[in-house]
């Protein structure tokens, strides 16, 4: 209940600080939101708090109707045991940028559901074995951005090329990539 809480809370507003502004994110005009469906392991990530002590991380997408997915995010909580989930949707708020989603996750909190939106850029994907997702916000209230970073692959691994094909990308964006961590896949699911 607390990695939730956690989760969602620190995507919406404080995964990652600095006070320089968003970078622009690329539109992939043919970005194709059903070919996306299915499986993703997280390989490496801008380090935030809401994953603390998790490993195994995985999310699952699936279509709604034509206009939604469904957004299932999982991780193996190490100190629990147990393997943490949360639920939400996800949606193009502009057919002009279809990469630029929305994603909405329901966090627990005191026994409500609270509903927060936070963004998910796909900068790249093959739609079969990679996706580099991108996610920065300014916060006004703290005057500063607050950024996500998230290298995804099909399977538990990625081919180190892509990967490095990936971190140029960031970098030629202005992100430093030595602040990415790996994400510890060696669950048996």
């Amino acid at each position: 209940m607390k990695f939730i809480l956690l989760l969602v809370l620190t995507i919406v507003s404080l995964a990652k600080c600095d006070i320089f502004s968003c970078p622009s994110s690329p539109v992939m005009q043919s970005f194709d939101a059903s070919s996306y469906v299915g499986k993703w392991y997280e390989i490496e990530k801008l380090s935030a708090g809401f994953e603390d002590n998790l490993k195994c991380v995985f999310a699952q997408y699936s279509p709604i109707n034509g206009t939604h997915i469904k957004v299932q995010n999982n991780g193996f909580n190490t100190v629990t045991n147990e393997l943490d989930t949360i639920n939400g949707y996800a949606f193009v708020p502009n057919l002009n940028t279809p990469n630029h989603l929305l994603v909405a996750l329901k966090v627990p909190i005191n026994g409500f559901f609270i509903e927060r939106i936070g963004k998910y850029d796909v900068w790249a994907t093959d739609y079969v074995s990679y996706s580099l997702v991108y996610s920065c916000q300014f916060v006004p209230s703290i005057n500063r951005k607050v950024e996500n970073v998230f290298i995804l692959s099909r399977t538990k691994t990625l081919n180190n090329s892509v990967l490095e094909q990936l971190k140029a990308m960031l970098s030629l964006k202005g992100f430093d990539t030595s602040r990415l961590s790996v994400t510890t896949q060696d669950c048996d699911y």
